[in-house]
């Protein structure tokens, strides 16, 4: 694993069986995650408000709030926090997600660890390049409010350009005439 995806918060793992709980953060542990563990939504809520999460792995069918709800209550308190839910149940026998892409993140217990931690690590790249897409736009916006608009910045880079291009091409002259000489 690059160890850039390391460098995380926690991963919160929430599911209703406690020999998940266990194996799942004993597995995250070991390749290099800090792990978080909730046994349903109203233990889980407290830990997303004290703490920085990066991921969290969601079981669907919970008792009192499902997983799905859980899941929606996230997004809708910590957008951008990726959620990869987890069931022992077949797709036919989970409650309708109240949107499409949470039940087509779903992987089925029992699962390979190794196909998890694929999943963890695609989702945490995503997440990544998104921040870092959100910054680069924070950024250009910020030098647009500094130089009064986008043209100006094209200005500015085209005039680099073009002195760096009269230097190049007095270099090459020199070296014409030199040999010339």
């Amino acid at each position: 694993m690059p160890d850039s995806l390391k460098k995380v918060g926690y991963i919160l793992v929430v599911d209703d069986e406690a020999a998940i709980l266990d194996v799942v953060q004993r597995f995250l542990h070991t390749a290099g995650y800090s792990v978080l563990t909730a046994a349903s939504a109203v233990e889980a809520r407290p830990l997303l408000q004290a703490h920085h999460i990066s991921l969290v792995v969601c079981d669907v069918v919970m008792p009192g709030q499902n997983g799905y709800q859980l899941a929606m209550e996230i997004r809708q308190q910590f957008p951008g926090v990726p959620i990869q839910m987890i069931s022992g149940h077949e797709r036919g026998q989970l409650p309708a997600p109240a949107h499409l892409d949470l039940s087509e993140n779903l992987i089925t217990k029992p699962f390979r660890f190794s196909n998890l931690l694929t999943r963890i690590e695609s989702l945490l790249a995503s997440q990544a390049e998104t921040t870092e897409q959100k910054r680069k736009t924070s950024d250009r916006r910020s030098i647009d409010r500094r130089t009064g608009d986008r043209r100006s910045n094209v200005i500015v880079v085209d005039f680099d350009r073009r002195r760096q291009n009269n230097r190049t091409g007095a270099r090459r002259t020199g070296a014409r005439r030199a040999s010339a000489s």
